[in-house]
């Protein structure tokens, strides 16, 4: 049975409203999960947006690649690693 996976980002607008999101910004999203803030924030950034995910389960960054190509029309905005949130650092180098 192939079922759509349905995601709600919990606070969005808040999120959004305190992070402010410019176009040219670097965001870092330290649970990607299934891309609900990182999909609204890369709307926000404009052209030279770019977005860094990270999340422990590879199966969260195939879905997550599959929705974040379809808003940004081409792979290069986005960089989707497959880590846990504590290697941010060497995830940033």
């Amino acid at each position: 049975m192939n079922r759509e996976i349905r995601h709600v980002p919990v606070l969005l607008k808040d999120v959004l409203e305190v992070l402010s999101p410019q176009p040219g910004q670097v965001i870092v999203d330290c649970t990607l999960s299934l891309c609900g803030h990182s999909a609204a924030l890369l709307e926000c950034v404009g052209e030279t947006r770019r977005i860094v995910g990270i999340d422990f389960d590879p199966g969260n960054i195939a879905l997550a690649r599959a929705a974040l190509q379809k808003i940004s029309g081409r792979v290069g905005n986005f960089d989707l690693i497959h880590n846990n949130f504590a290697a941010l650092p060497m995830v940033l180098e």
